[in-house]
């Protein structure tokens, strides 16, 4: 019996077919689907005395990954497709809730295949149930975007733009003003997915956080609207700071745009 965090579980080390091993992680929400290109990697460079130990969960009768997928598909990549034993140390009494926990911790080592933000935001929300990231999440869907665990969204009103929505989150101190800066976007672009990506998110945040109620918001929408945002992203580039400050300077200019002097926004 040993301990790992305050989870006391059974351990051992065992040899498991690979036909007897399911990839639960993925399935129940707090590990990433298997990548191909990844499994070719290790397979092709593949090194006995370096090779990661699979981590498995015996729960409800079955052996689920918890940590080396791409571990064991290299090894029946290198076995022809054939099945073959895997030695892999199985823990005994985890819930889901635990494995997410553990497959975070095992992939905050320097060892392991980096894990996108996406990942962890999803084991946090999809198994460990994160109340914060809940919150923010539900409120990002009253304000007509649906956040997404999955790159490359490009679908009307999805964002996969978590670390800029978490960063966003923490620092308008959530609703009513997360709400709000979302909602500016989507008025102004009718929730285009190029305009949900983490620098506009960034960039708006950053606006609602210097104006709040100083600005009109159906001004405000209807200047950004004339624009497309390949322009937004152009000017924005030849601004200096950091993505919200570059692209709130675009807002500003955009919003002072034919307004009289009294009645504009100054961003010093």
């Amino acid at each position: 019996m040993i301990r790992k965090g305050v989870m006391p579980v059974d351990t051992s080390v065992m040899d498991v077919y690979r036909s007897a091993i399911y990839p639960g992680g993925y399935q129940d929400g707090y590990q990433r689907g298997l990548m191909p290109r990844w499994v070719e990697e290790i397979a092709a460079t593949f090194n006995e005395d370096c090779v990661k130990q699979v981590v498995l969960s015996h729960r409800d009768g079955k052996f689920w990954i918890v940590d080396g997928q791409h571990t064991v598909a290299a090894l029946k990549m290198r076995n022809g497709g054939l099945d073959l034993p895997v030695e892999c140390l199985v823990y005994d009494g985890f819930t889901v809730q635990d494995e997410a926990r553990l497959f975070m911790i095992l992939n905050d080592r320097k060892y392991s295949k980096p894990v996108s933000a996406l990942a962890k935001a999803s084991a946090r929300y999809g198994s460990l149930n994160d109340p914060e990231l809940t919150k923010m999440i539900d409120a990002a869907k009253r304000a007509g975007v649906t956040v997404v665990f999955t790159t490359g969204a490009s679908k009307s009103g999805t964002s996969a733009a978590l670390v800029a929505l978490d960063s966003a989150w923490k620092k308008l101190g959530g609703e009513p003003l997360f709400g709000e800066m979302l909602n500016n976007l989507v008025a102004a672009w009718g929730g285009d997915y190029n305009t949900l990506t983490g620098p506009f998110i960034a960039g708006m945040t950053e606006f609602v956080c210097r104006f709040q109620q100083k600005y009109d918001k159906a001004r405000l929408s209807k200047m950004l609207r004339e624009v497309p945002p390949s322009d937004i992203k152009r000017d924005a580039k030849a601004n200096g700071g950091g993505n919200g400050v570059k692209y709130a300077k675009v807002f500003v200019k955009l919003y002072n745009k034919r307004l009289r002097f009294d009645r504009q926004l100054s961003f010093d």
